[in-house]
């Protein structure tokens, strides 16, 4: 591929990765009040759950890239989606799972703006951690600024809107999710087509640390989780699916390598088809007769 046309595929990218990821975290804040994040504070053992995704998380991805021996652009891939956490499919996924819907949309609410502080020092530990040397660590103050306009400005707007406009955010909010929704289909169509050889060539026989990760992830975010199941699948949900949209946000701006973004791509559809298959055991799980006759399993009864 002719450099220019490189240069202009991944602005492309950049692009359609930021009016996606601000849509989502705007369509997010639409339908999230100030009530709702404290009513999330109070079912979450919030710190354990904020180190876990930000610090322990990458360090388990360094462990698991230095113990695979992966290359360059699969350790940065795998990397910058361990420093994204509570993808906004999140909610979406616990919903098909019949978990605590409520909760999932006030900590997916909550957790960008953690990200937007923690992300850059998450990546630079697993930069670092992984003796990444092939191009120039990037500033956290680069993935600061870059956050903040994706994820912090269109949350904060969002919800001042829900708190003094109800109507207009209820009527807006749909449309502008289905939008975002659009846009990071197309967003990762395009980058499909740029890296149809790449994502060709990978293969399940190398996804062993991937699935290992998103598995212990998983388990690790039941753990941390708290009371019923519904609550724990939340914690779950957020911790093993990583934000996709910020994972390729941040390898566009941050690197001009396509082939780094066809890995994120790559991994992205395999942690995608994992979550899938979480959601029917937990669905099945929480659907049947012997979990509905346990005291407050029934599903239905949670908000």
């Amino acid at each position: 591929m002719p450099n220019f046309l490189t240069s202009h595929a991944l602005e492309m990218v950049r692009g359609l990765a930021f009016a996606s990821l601000f849509g989502l975290l705007l369509a997010i804040g639409l339908q999230t009040s100030i009530k709702a994040l404290r009513s999330a504070l109070k079912r979450v053992r919030l710190g354990p759950v904020v180190l876990s995704n930000f610090f322990l998380i990458p360090i388990l991805a360094a462990t698991l890239t230095l113990q695979a021996g992966l290359g360059q652009n699969a350790a940065r891939a795998l990397m910058l989606l361990a420093c994204a956490p509570f993808a906004p499919v999140v909610p979406l996924f616990v919903r098909m799972a019949l978990g605590h819907q409520a909760l999932a949309t006030g900590l997916t609410a909550l957790f960008p703006v953690f990200s937007a502080l923690l992300t850059p020092c998450a990546v630079t530990l697993g930069f670092w951690l992984t003796q990444d040397t092939g191009n120039e660590t990037p500033s956290a103050l680069e993935i600061l600024a870059l956050l903040s306009a994706s994820i912090t400005l269109p949350l904060a707007l969002g919800m001042t809107l829900q708190e003094h406009f109800p109507r207009v955010s209820s009527r807006i909010q749909k449309p502008m999710e289905w939008l975002s929704e659009v846009i990071g289909i197309l967003s990762l169509g395009y980058l499909a087509t740029l890296e149809t050889s790449h994502l060709a060539a990978f293969s399940l026989k190398e996804a062993g640390p991937y699935l290992l990760f998103y598995e212990a992830a998983f388990v690790l975010g039941l753990l941390l989780g708290q009371g019923p199941l519904q609550d724990r699948l939340v914690i779950g949900f957020g911790t093993a699916n990583r934000n996709i949209g910020l994972a390729i946000l941040l390898a566009a701006a941050l690197a001009d390598d396509a082939d780094l973004l066809g890995e994120v791509l790559a991994q992205s559809l395999l942690m995608l088809a994992i979550g899938l298959i979480h959601v029917a055991i937990a669905r099945a799980i929480l659907s049947s007769d012997r979990f509905r006759r346990r005291p407050g399993g029934d599903p239905s009864t949670r908000s």
